[in-house]
């Protein structure tokens, strides 16, 4: 009886082994594509907080110029903004850059749909 019961351990084991096996890349997937989306989230996150950094400082340069009554224009603002992002994120295009801070200049009620906010919110409050 003890090389019947061998045989069915040896067998269930190659069952179980050729099962694994064959899970194996599927879990694997399931892994990594959950920590990609994590880190891809996260990497998300990061380059929103850069480029609101540098439409923040770049509003700064903005003021400081104004208040020492030297001359600002949009041009002036946009290579000004282009040239923080550059520096703070690397392999990022100019062009890149500035379609992400037309999607931040919002989230930090600047920009047209800042202002027009602003004036929405004063008409109704009055």
């Amino acid at each position: 009886m003890e090389p019947l019961l061998d045989e069915l351990i040896k067998l269930l084991f190659t069952i179980v082994t050729i099962t694994i096996t064959a899970a194996l890349p599927f879990i694997l997937k399931k892994i990594f594509d959950k920590f990609n989306l994590q880190v891809s989230a996260e990497n998300q996150a990061k380059l929103e907080k850069y480029i609101q950094d540098a439409i923040l400082a770049t509003e700064e340069w903005a003021a400081t110029r104004i208040k020492a009554s030297i001359p600002v224009n949009a041009g002036a603002k946009a290579e000004k903004f282009i040239t923080i992002a550059l520096d703070k994120i690397p392999g990022i295009t100019a062009d890149e850059a500035l379609k992400l801070a037309q999607q931040e200049l919002p989230k930090l009620g600047l920009g047209a749909s800042g202002f027009l906010r602003s004036v929405t919110e004063t008409v109704v409050t009055k």
